[in-house]
């Protein structure tokens, strides 16, 4: 056998095999045949190609009630940064990451989504309480400790939902939605009104206890600065409250 060295391109060929022993180049560069000589160089083709990377993974599928909490996560913080007006459906629907057409298949206008994340918390607040003391054994609890914890309770809510509650003040359309769980709440005033021969105006005193509370919080830094708020404004409401729960109407 003879070996034939040297072609035009200052490659290395080897010939021994012949045409019909030939090996394909790969087999002979990846120690399958012969080793390649050390001149040689490799050409495009001679190299297997590395695999084709993973496509990425798709994000897994996002459940209605996962949407509905990222919409509405996206919401409150919009809304409260840039106001009803301000607030576009499009800039909540990227902070969601959820596309617009999916975010108003749960929520159809702008107006929906702000009742849903304004006043949510408010009307979830409502429920909650209205239950809890239904269910007392006593039931409506007594009037200094029930309306206490509303007054605490309620305070907390709207202080962290400050801004949103300003908002919704001013958007007169939307404040109604807030009627049925007010609605709601007279059942705990008309408990307490029966258990304690007690004689006051249901409707009206619960409305006048919620907005008592929602507008000293919502103006406490301004009207109660400092040692004026807090603990002791908290418990000046209470007082006042209970006062004139206990209070015997003169007019009837």
């Amino acid at each position: 056998m003879c070996t034939i060295f040297g072609d035009h391109h200052g490659l290395t060929e080897d010939r021994r095999y012949g045409t019909a022993g030939a090996q394909p180049v790969s087999r002979r560069l990846f120690g399958l045949g012969v080793q390649p000589d050390s001149g040689r160089r490799l050409r495009s083709h001679d190299v297997t190609p590395e695999p084709r990377a993973a496509s990425r993974a798709r994000r897994p599928r996002r459940t209605s009630e996962e949407v509905r909490s990222l919409v509405l996560a996206a919401a409150v913080e919009t809304f409260a940064d840039k106001g009803f007006d301000g607030a576009t459906t499009k800039e909540i629907a990227r902070r969601a990451q959820v596309a617009e057409p999916t975010m108003f298949r749960i929520y159809p206008t702008k107006e929906k989504l702000y009742e849903a994340a304004v006043l949510g918390p408010f009307d979830r607040f409502l429920e909650d309480f209205t239950a809890r003391w239904m269910a007392a054994e006593i039931p409506g609890g007594e009037p200094e400790i029930v309306l206490r914890q509303f007054v605490v309770e309620l305070h907390g809510l709207v202080a962290r939902n400050r801004s949103l509650i300003t908002a919704l003040a001013s958007a007169d359309a939307l404040t109604a939605g807030a009627q049925p769980a007010l609605t709601r709440l007279e059942s705990v005033g008309q408990a307490i009104a029966r258990t304690y021969g007690l004689d006051f105006d249901v409707p009206v005193a619960v409305r006048i206890a919620t907005a008592t509370v929602v507008a000293a919080t919502v103006f406490e830094d301004t009207l109660f600065p400092g040692p004026l708020g807090g603990e002791r404004l908290l418990a000046e409401m209470t007082r006042m409250l209970v006062g004139a729960t206990l209070h015997p109407d003169s007019r009837r």
